[in-house]
């Protein structure tokens, strides 16, 4: 399929709404928790695919952040229902934006529960796990249309950051120790 036309039929198919309103305490600790586990796991990736050492330090401090996050929420009876409309905020980011990564961020959660599954099953399901992937396809042509992208740019400059970090191959250690600078420089197209 042509990448442009999946960027229009991906947006025709889009909700829209004017502004974004929540409960913006209960969103920031949710996406607090998200983030300390997803990193977390980023540590089982790099220590998997990049034989990176495990750092059991930085893993019990994101462990620490996930579960006083998670605090905020006991007794489940003191905070306001994070659906409740008079504890809604409209916040400052563009609905669109905040549909495609809000999105994504709960796809990859069901790209989880997919894996788990998987591991207890030793066979994944196929057909859940490429539909999963094509939603993630799904927000991420909504961010690229909000923000002006062009999807095939935006692959093309993936692979010459990826060229970058690996000149010939993969090696474990160009994975862990990377030129940042350098990438970005690739990434804004100065490169």
């Amino acid at each position: 399929m042509d990448l442009k036309q999946y960027v229009q039929d991906a947006v025709r198919t889009e909700s829209r709404i004017d502004e974004v309103q929540v409960n913006v305490l209960t969103l920031q600790h949710l996406l607090s928790v998200f983030v300390a586990v997803g990193t977390m796991i980023d540590q089982i990736k790099k220590n998997t695919f990049y034989n990176k050492p495990f750092n059991e330090e930085k893993f019990d401090e994101l462990y620490q952040t996930a579960v006083a996050e998670l605090e905020f929420f006991r007794p489940i009876s003191h905070f306001s229902h994070p659906t409740d409309a008079k504890f809604k905020t409209a916040i400052k980011i563009d609905p669109r934006l905040f549909h495609a990564i809000i999105g994504a961020v709960t796809e990859a959660t069901e790209l989880a529960d997919a894996l788990d599954k998987a591991i207890d099953t030793n066979s994944p399901d196929v057909v859940n796990v490429l539909e999963e992937f094509g939603d993630i396809n799904w927000y991420e042509a909504i961010a690229i249309d909000t923000l002006g992208g062009d999807f095939e740019e935006l692959l093309a400059r993936n692979i010459a950051k990826l060229k970058a970090r690996f000149p010939d191959k993969f090696t474990s250690e160009n994975a862990i120790v990377r030129d940042l600078d350098k990438e970005r420089a690739i990434l804004e197209g100065k490169e």
